[in-house]
């Protein structure tokens, strides 16, 4: 799905833990899906536990405020994608 992608930056990449907020939308699950098949350790952030695609970790973050700890979200995550609406 995102073969446009150039092939440096997702050997950059792979082996290393990216984080996606808004993993169980529409475009999200489509990034953590194609991420996990090329390679890519993805943890999917959402607002409650859903099932995500073979291989994704799911973190819960009930809100996405200011206040929000994210800190266990982001343990060990090298990149974040910031998908959620």
């Amino acid at each position: 799905m995102f073969g446009a992608v150039s092939s440096a930056a997702t050997l950059q990449m792979m082996h290393r833990r990216v984080m996606v907020t808004g993993a169980n939308g529409f475009v999200g699950k489509a990034f953590c899906t194609d991420g996990s098949s090329r390679g890519m350790s993805v943890r999917g952030v959402t607002r409650r536990p859903v099932n995500l695609s073979a291989g994704v970790e799911n973190s819960v973050v009930e809100s996405f405020k200011s206040d929000t700890p994210w800190q266990a979200a982001l343990t060990g995550c090298e990149f974040v994608v910031h998908l959620a609406a």
